[in-house]
């Protein structure tokens, strides 16, 4: 064979490997994960594809009128072996659609705080650094009828309890990995969002069965509500810490007795019942009780009078904003405007997603500054290329937090407690982690629940500081406090409040990315870091 021959012989083959590799690309790329007609091919005010394959649409509860919303957000690393995470809605009545743990991060573009149009030069996308997909395929579902863009054709479905809850959400996720078979046999997380219902209920009430219906390896809660009579434990102190009330009124309410925000003092439960009790007794106890309840009362008023309505119960040092209410019954209108300009008559769903709706976190006076969340969402482009209901059917206006639904919700279960620990021993991981500044569900009640649970459990770390790389590597960054026993973890989390994820995105990460490696050791170590020695970082 001649040179020229050979070196054709070689052009040839490097062009056969060439091809092999362009198909194999291209096959990784052309993976089908789901259902060709959920695929989300492109989204409004985001330029060029997409960092990973996304899906969208509507899971219908057989027998019912239930469309139960979900969003897929592929692995952007290898979906083949990355785990799926499963985000379950906290609230009740907050959707976990747009949830900051993925790829896009919304900002506004505001003039003044009375902008209420839908204007796409007032809201953009921008990447997400700290997206969720960078260790992980995402699932946002929102079980619940009249929560996000789920909704139904019946009246009486939009009334919950913490039981019809958890029974929706298994079979929602049930008919889910039927039509998407390629992660049925992934290793399963689960996401509880900030008060979440997933502890009261889709996990809590029939824990077994969440472990038959998934190869669940664990599931990760921020600033989980838990227990009604410990959530609030020490509240008062914490308040008066901040500090956000006189220590002097923390002192009197402690003295009282006067119980927890969530679980304040009650007559009944102070009355002495013994068999042994005369009526004269039982009346001077009565007199007693009364006493102290109205003590407590004035005490609690006085508290609320302090943090009521001018302070962020989701982060107390962030600021208000105030006009979220207002905003809703503008969007709201101008939503009406225009489609009667399209000759379409529109009014409330039965949800009763209407205007005067409160912002995201629930309350009509300090809230976040949601708006563009909101704009974008209620866009018709977004609706339909997430192939969301249009904004005119039953699924009505897209809120963060659906107001109504809260307001009608019932807990009938009162403390998940023991489902954890039956969980826990059968092998299933459980990270629990709370924002220092936030007081809607202090650090307190989540470190009281979990050390009670640790209590039977070995003991790997306790309250070891855990770190982030500095920016501009100089050393390790403090990011809060760790606890770690067999299967179970308690970590803090430096300058968040409830929303975690939004106040501190990178430590987030790190520490979502670290449990689900089964690692949270790594976090604690400071020759894990560039500069990591306990002379450069110091005491902070």
């Amino acid at each position: 064979m001649g040179i020229k021959d050979q070196q054709s012989s070689e052009t040839k083959q490097q062009q056969k490997r060439l091809v092999c590799c362009l198909f194999l690309i291209a096959s990784c790329r052309a993976q089908v994960y789901g259902p060709s007609a959920s695929e989300i091919t492109s989204l409004p005010l985001w330029d060029g594809d997409l960092p990973s394959p996304q899906y969208s649409g509507y899971i219908i509860i057989p027998g019912t009128t239930k469309h139960m919303f979900y969003n897929l957000i592929v692995s952007e690393g290898n979906p083949a072996s990355d785990p799926l995470v499963v985000s379950i809605p906290g609230g009740p009545g907050e959707s976990s659609t747009g949830m900051p743990t993925g790829p896009f991060t919304f900002k506004n573009i505001f003039a003044d705080a009375n902008t209420p149009q839908l204007v796409p030069d007032s809201v953009y996308l921008t990447p997400n650094p700290y997206s969720w997909t960078q260790a992980a395929s995402l699932l946002y579902m929102d079980p619940t009828a009249g929560v996000g863009y789920s909704y139904s054709l019946s009246p009486d479905d939009y009334s919950y309890n913490d039981t019809q809850a958890q029974i929706d959400m298994q079979i929602t996720l049930r008919t889910w990995f039927r039509e998407y078979p390629y992660f049925a046999n992934h290793s399963v997380f689960l996401d509880g969002l900030p008060t979440t219902v997933t502890v009261r209920c889709h996990v809590a009430i029939e824990p077994s069965s969440w472990m038959m219906l998934l190869r669940l390896q664990g599931y990760l809660l921020r600033n989980p509500a838990t227990d009604s009579s410990t959530d609030n434990l020490n509240i008062y102190d914490v308040l008066a810490w901040r500090p956000l009330i006189p220590q002097t009124l923390s002192d009197q309410l402690t003295q009282y007795n006067c119980g927890t925000l969530s679980n304040p003092i009650d007559a009944d439960e102070l009355m002495f019942t013994g068999d042994n009790d005369t009526e004269g007794t039982c009346a001077r106890l009565q007199s007693w009780c009364r006493v102290q309840v109205s003590i407590c009362t004035d005490l609690s008023s006085e508290v609320e009078a302090y943090i009521g309505y001018n302070i962020n119960s989701i982060n107390w040092v962030d600021d208000c904003f105030y006009g979220m209410a207002s905003f809703i019954s503008a969007l709201y209108a101008q939503v009406q405007q225009d489609l009667a300009r399209q000759g379409i008559q529109y009014s409330q769903s039965l949800a009763g997603v209407a205007g005067g709706g409160a912002g995201s976190s629930g309350q009509a006076g300090c809230n976040p500054d949601d708006r563009a969340f909101h704009m974008y969402y209620n866009m018709p482009a977004v609706r339909d290329a997430m192939h969301a209901a249009p904004i005119q059917s039953e699924a009505g206006l897209f809120l963060a937090l659906n107001p109504r639904i809260q307001s009608i919700y019932t807990y009938n279960v009162k403390s998940v407690v023991p489902q954890h620990q039956f969980l826990i021993d059968r092998g299933v991981r459980v990270l629990a982690y709370s924002g220092d500044l936030d007081w809607q569900v202090p650090w307190t009640g989540t470190q009281h629940w979990t050390n009670g649970i640790g209590a039977d459990l070995q003991l790997h770390q306790v309250w070891q500081a855990w770190f982030r790389p500095d920016p501009m590597k100089f050393g390790p960054q403090l990011c809060g406090f760790l606890t770690e026993w067999d299967g179970l973890a308690f970590a803090t989390v430096k300058a968040a409040g409830h929303s975690v994820i939004s106040d501190q995105p990178e430590a987030s990460l790190l520490l979502y990315s670290a449990f689900l490696a089964d690692n949270l050791a790594s976090l604690t170590n400071y020759t894990s870091y560039p500069g990591g020695t306990r002379a450069i970082i110091g005491i902070q």
